[in-house]
């Protein structure tokens, strides 16, 4: 009798700690499941959070370059003191007015070349080369008023800077909006 006590006590036990870990297993596998239902929500939310990010960098990449542009823009006031001093001062000022401006068409050219076609970019380049000569050119008409002065060479360097500058915002309005 203590002998049939003991086994029925043994499988009692044995019964009870399987039963408890099937409950185990059980959480565990409907917690897995969670956890990879979970997986697949935050993978679409992903999914759909990169694309609304994609669209914002390149949404913001015209921005960026708009803001580049402000910021020369407002950065120039460091050369008033220049403007206001003698011819070589105002010489100095101009052209690192010009440099600026010129610097940040480059790099606006560059993105905008890296993003066009070839056939594009053969278009671009023809246009990039009439509005060459045609700044050189609104250049020597706006200095000719000055012709053997100081202020000739003020005036048609001071027209390069503001035609490079009309030309960096033109390209990042026209390319960068279609890139985007």
């Amino acid at each position: 009798m203590k002998r049939t006590l003991c086994v029925f006590l043994i499988m009692l036990v044995s019964l009870t700690l399987i039963s408890c870990g099937d409950s185990e297993d059980k959480k565990a596998v409907d917690k897995s499941t969670t956890t990879e239902e979970e997986a697949v929500t935050s993978d679409t939310e992903d999914a759909k959070d990169t694309t609304v990010d994609n669209e914002k960098v390149e949404n913001s990449e015209k921005q960026i370059y708009i803001d580049k542009l402000d910021n020369i823009n407002a950065g120039l006031t460091d050369l008033d003191m220049l403007y206001k001093g003698s011819a070589t001062d105002m010489k100095t000022a101009v052209n690192e007015e010009y440099t600026r401006w010129d610097n940040a068409l480059n790099e606006i050219y560059g993105v905008v070349r890296t993003k066009l076609s070839t056939i594009e970019m053969s278009n671009l380049e023809k246009e990039e080369f009439q509005w060459i000569k045609d700044k050189e050119a609104t250049a020597k008409e706006a200095s000719s008023k000055f012709k053997g002065g100081t202020a000739e060479i003020l005036m048609y360097t001071e027209s390069l800077a503001n035609t490079t500058k009309d030309r960096g915002y033109e390209l990042v309005q026209k390319y960068m909006t279609e890139l985007a």
